[in-house]
């Protein structure tokens, strides 16, 4: 039998042609005889006898017959399997690579939101940011960077135009400018849902991520425009409910989700930034803690290193570790440490997996209404617990931020639901890194400093029942006026030892006063002879021991000298960071001078066993470079001490007596500078304790449970 197409024999039973793949129907066997009658067929071999028929194929047996047609037969068609071998993978090859020509690479775009402000204009934060963008390694992992500029005064680069609001793309030749614009605000809802239409319009990719660079304002937002002010907050910023508004107005929703919300901004990682989120991205990368720069490295790094293939959680990490060595740049730049991390700052950043708030969310609301149900109960025992939180931003404590978790696990024992909530917080963030004990991923806002944000918090709240709980919370915290503490200014404190190496001092305390008493601090000042007292320690552990308040002076107390003569030196005014048993930190506040510019500056003093006089941790100046005269105190750079010619400390005296001899808590407006500047290099720190030519005093600062404060009369400490 034969195709009828290509004429080559077919073997009996086939379906197919082996040679050109044409299906055999039975008509085609029919065929190969269609014509011929049986007369026809027997005329073939017609004059033909059984010899002559045997002799057409000579003297073989039929086993013989049978046996070679076969092995003819097998090497056909191994040479026939092997062509149809060959030319099946050749044409393998040629489709495929055909569709590797034709098929468009997976990309990813990341969006930079950047409102540089005075992060900029002073202090070239951005420009250092985006200094070490590079072009060859983002493009290798086919990752396109996009980003709108504006909010600054000024920029200190040469292609940010401060005139303009404009979009940019990194390209080979550095960050160029794809869309001019005119100027623009950046705390602007239309602004940003420009942004985010714009880039989707014109860079098509397979992920889509977005940066905010800025200010951060925990639940007041972030992209604060230095150019456009607002008259109640200063500033314009983005709030919100005005992110989520460009978020509606753009094609970043329920169906395209961004993989990843990132915040290069202070306070944004809260609950309630998550809840706005979740509805237009699929994690959150943020901070619950103020954010620093650094003038030594770039903490948008990481996005050369980002690949189509890293999931949101690898992404995050990668970002978190990049501002590790961000800060740790900053933190080394003293350079009298070498280790690998070595952070002068807490550090608190976090990957959310947005798709679990909402299970979070639920678990909270049931864990505020058992709050709330106990609150005329027991508030003020929720009201002491939640004035020792640690409070994120504590130079500004209007903010009024805390860990969620921590929040939740003080108050375990008035909820049921309290483990509920500690589990989904857990399973809500899926990477966290701190170098402290008190953060886990999420900051929660709870009103105790101030009310900034509790009239429009409804807008924002993750769960109705806690938007309840802490308006409630409120009221009877402005409504509790307690006389429990109405003669603590008039109490007498004693000395535990007069020994002057081991002065610590306490106070007795009525059981109406323990009731209502919430924490307590305590300042040290030494009386100048000339009616001034000069402040020198400021502690925050104190403990109360049943009614007794009691608190440890001891060795804590620092001056700062030449480093040959002890004589030429000085009382520095230092704060307590934090006392451990292996080490104590100290904050100072010097200046440092370079020619005839200045800086402000905050050095870390770390004190240990192996340092009893203390070495600088880490040294943060505030702000860029500034005349004297004119100091400003919001963004914090780290900076090499070294680089410096002086340092000086600037300690001031006060007047801290009223009329009536007692202690006056406004004393800080009537400061006199005193101080002494000494070299860089030839300096040094001698813990000193109290001497008999001056009288030392101290004096506690005390809380109760409506946070109303009150201090206590002088307290001499030799």
């Amino acid at each position: 039998m034969y195709c009828s197409k290509c004429g080559k024999p077919i073997d009996n039973g086939s379906i197919y042609c082996p040679n050109c793949g044409t299906k055999i129907e039975n008509n085609q066997i029919n065929n190969q005889f269609g014509n011929m009658n049986n007369n026809q067929m027997n005329n073939q071999f017609g004059n033909m006898n059984n010899n002559q028929i045997n002799n057409q194929f000579g003297n073989m047996n039929n086993n013989q017959y049978f046996k070679n047609q076969s092995r003819n037969e097998i090497k056909i068609d191994i040479n026939k399997v092997l062509i149809i071998l060959i030319v099946f993978i050749i044409g393998l090859c040629i489709i495929g690579g055909i569709n590797y020509i034709l098929k468009e690479k997976k990309s990813r775009t990341i969006m930079i939101y950047m409102a540089g402000s005075d992060l900029e204009s002073s202090g070239a934060l951005a420009t250092r940011d985006l200094r070490d963008l590079d072009y060859k390694k983002t493009q290798a992992n086919n990752t396109n960077v996009v980003l709108i500029a504006g909010g600054s005064k000024s920029w200190h680069n040469n292609y940010i135009d401060a005139t303009e609001t404009s979009i940019y793309e990194l390209k080979e030749n550095g960050i160029v400018k794809v869309e001019k614009r005119k100027l623009d605000n950046m705390g602007e809802t239309n602004n940003l849902s420009y942004f985010l239409n714009y880039v989707y319009n014109n860079y098509k990719s397979d992920k889509y991520d977005l940066i905010f660079w800025n200010h951060g304002g925990a639940v007041d937002g972030s992209e604060y425009d230095e150019l456009n002010k607002n008259i109640i907050y200063g500033e314009d910023n983005l709030k919100p409910t005005e992110m989520k508004e460009a978020f509606e107005n753009s094609p970043f929703n329920k169906n395209k989700k961004l993989e990843i919300i990132s915040f290069r901004t202070c306070l944004n990682g809260t609950i309630e930034m998550a809840n706005i989120f979740k509805e237009y991205a699929e994690y959150m990368v943020a901070s619950e803690e103020v954010t620093y720069g650094s003038e030594n490295d770039s903490a948008l790094k990481f996005i050369n290193d980002i690949s189509i293939d890293d999931n949101a959680i690898t992404y995050g990490k990668k970002e978190i570790e990049a501002y590790k060595e961000n800060i740790t740049a900053a933190c080394n730049a003293e350079q009298r440490t070498n280790k690998k991390e070595n952070y002068c700052v807490d550090i608190t950043y976090s990957v959310t997996d947005l798709s679990k708030i909402d299970k979070l969310n639920k678990s909270l609301d049931e864990y505020s209404k058992d709050l709330d149900n106990s609150l005329n109960t027991y508030y003020s025992q929720l009201s002491k617990k939640r004035s020792n939180l640690n409070q994120y931003a504590q130079e500004m404590p209007e903010y009024d931020m805390v860990d969620l978790y921590n929040l939740v696990e003080s108050n375990k024992e008035y909820s049921k639901n309290s483990d509920e909530v500690l589990t989904n917080i857990k399973d809500a963030v899926v990477y966290d890194y701190t170098n402290n004990y008190y953060s886990h991923g999420l900051s929660i806002y709870h009103p105790y400093n101030a009310t900034s944000f509790l009239k429009t918090y409804d807008q924002i709240t993750p769960a109705e029942n806690y938007n309840k709980y802490i308006n409630n919370f409120i009221n009877i915290m402005q409504n509790n006026k307690t006389k429990s503490f109405s003669s603590f200014s008039n109490k007498e404190g004693t000395i535990k030892n007069k020994k002057k190496e081991t002065a610590d001092f306490e106070m007795d305390l009525t059981e109406e006063e323990v009731k209502n008493f919430a924490k307590a601090n305590y300042t040290v000042f030494v009386d100048t002879k000339d009616g001034y007292y000069k402040r020198l320690y400021t502690g925050k552990k104190v403990e109360l021991e049943g009614t007794i308040l009691k608190a440890k002076v001891q060795g804590k107390l620092l001056k700062f000298s030449d480093i040959e003569y002890d004589d030429d030196s000085c009382w520095i005014d230092i704060v307590e960071k934090e006392v451990t048993d292996k080490y104590t930190d100290i904050y100072t506040v010097p200046i440092l001078v370079r020619s005839m510019k200045y800086n402000v500056a905050t050095v870390t003093i770390r004190i240990d066993d192996k340092h009893p006089n203390g070495y600088i941790l880490s040294t943060v100046i505030k702000n860029g470079e500034k005349e004297k005269k004119d100091f400003a105190a919001f963004t914090n750079v780290g900076a090499n001490i070294n680089d410096y010619s002086y340092i000086q400390y600037a300690s001031q005296k006060y007047k801290i007596l009223d009329e009536n001899g007692l202690f006056n808590p406004n004393y800080e407006g009537n400061g006199v500078y005193t101080g002494l500047e000494i070299p860089t290099n030839g300096f040094k720190y001698i813990r000193e304790d109290f001497d008999s030519e001056y009288d030392y005093y101290a004096v506690f600062k005390i809380w109760d449970t409506s946070n109303n404060i009150y201090y206590s009369k002088l307290v001499k400490m030799n």
